[in-house]
Formats: structure tokens, sequence, C-alpha cells
């Protein structure tokens, strides 16, 4: 973890326009963790000590069975809150959280949160968003995996992660999608390999090749 200095930490506030909510008497209580792919955020049954504001980055929030396997519950990208729920309820942390990606977190210790944002609206504003924001992923996860067979959940997970470039090459985890799909990889190569042979996209190594992104659109019925 990288700590940056007050004037990097200071410019990439108002970069992300959110010196309305953290003031600059209100900054002095915080401040900004750089953090490096794989590395964690915040550790499981841990005692609640800083909520995370996520500005740069992606984090996966994953959890483990009794035979100590990962289980990938979800993923968090800039704009989330990280430690809401454990606040609210007054709980460990529930969740580990690791950075998918290099990723930068405003950090406030969670004892003090309450003296000083009492009188923040936009503060406590953007709380309940992220909140409101888990809860429709949540009812949309159990929707989808309800409602759509596994091809159209991964063609439509593919349009999310895909850039808006003509070569339509980006990096791509087989292991992290079949955690997000709650799927075997083994299953899910039979579907890569099912789409190349209708030549929509091909599957390498740690990439993904779009072949016929309109197909690729109707396919995940976008």
């Amino acid at each position: 973890m990288k700590r940056l200095s007050y004037k990097e930490q200071w410019s990439l506030l108002e970069k992300m326009n959110l010196t309305q909510i953290i003031t600059p008497d209100l900054f002095l209580e915080a401040e900004i963790r750089q953090y490096q792919e794989k590395e964690l955020l915040i550790l499981s049954g841990e005692p609640l000590t800083d909520l995370f504001l996520l500005i740069e980055g992606q984090v996966i929030i994953h959890s483990s069975s009794e035979e100590g396997k990962k289980i990938l519950l979800d993923h968090e990208s800039a704009g989330s809150i990280l430690g809401d729920i454990e606040y609210f309820q007054q709980l460990d942390y529930l969740h580990t959280v690791e950075a998918m990606t290099p990723a930068k977190a405003i950090v406030f210790s969670a004892a003090q949160v309450e003296s000083l944002f009492s009188n923040n609206t936009f503060f406590w504003k953007m709380f309940s968003k992220s909140l409101s924001d888990k809860l429709m992923e949540t009812s949309n996860n159990y929707a989808h995996r309800l409602m759509y067979p596994l091809k159209i959940r991964l063609c439509q997970l593919l349009i999310k992660e895909a850039p808006l470039t003509e070569q339509r090459v980006f990096p791509f985890s087989t292991r992290q999608a079949a955690q997000i799909l709650g799927v075997s990889e083994r299953h899910l190569r039979r579907i890569f390999n099912e789409l190349k042979t209708e030549k929509v996209l091909i599957k390498e190594i740690h990439t993904i090749r779009i072949l016929d992104f309109q197909k690729l659109k109707e396919m995940a019925n976008w």
C-alpha cells in the first residue's frame, strides 16, 4: 500500500469532483491510499476500523468456504463505498476486498464518520446511493441467474468489459469470470468454444478478441 502526498491527494479529489463532499478541513482527517493489483484493502473477520471510498480501479469482494476455497461474491469500481454495511450494522468486516487492478481509495476512520460528516448532506446522499446500488445489483444478479442461460450472461459481461476500440482486444481472466458468473471454468470454456465456432470471438491465453461485436450484442439481448 502506498500513501500519496497531500498535494497529490487534493489534486485527485479535484479531478474526481469530490471537494464538495470532502472539504479541506475534513480532508485533514482522511487520506488517499494506493493499492497494487491483488493487494488487500479489507480482510474478512477483522474489526471495522475504516470506511473506503473507491476513486480509481476495481476490486473484488470474496469470502472463503469451510474448505478454504475462495468464493467471489461481487466486484466494485470507482464510486463505491466499502465498509458501509458493516458501519450501519456495527459488525466486523464481513468479506475480504482485494484490488483487481491498481486502485486508489479515500480512507476515513469509522469511529469519526458521524462526527466528521454529521451536517454533510452530500456525504450521506453518497452513502445512501452506495447502499441502494448494492441492493439493486444483488437483486439484478439474482434475477439474471434465474432468467438467463450462461451464454447470455457471459455475453453481457463481455460487453460491459469490452473497451471501445476498433481492435476489440482486451485482457480477460477466465477464472475471475467463472467466479463472477458462479460456474466452473470448464463450463465457461465450453461456452467460449461455442462462441468461437459461431465466429463471435476468440478466447486467447490472457485476452479476448471480439470478431463480431454486433452479433455479441444480439446474443446478449442488449
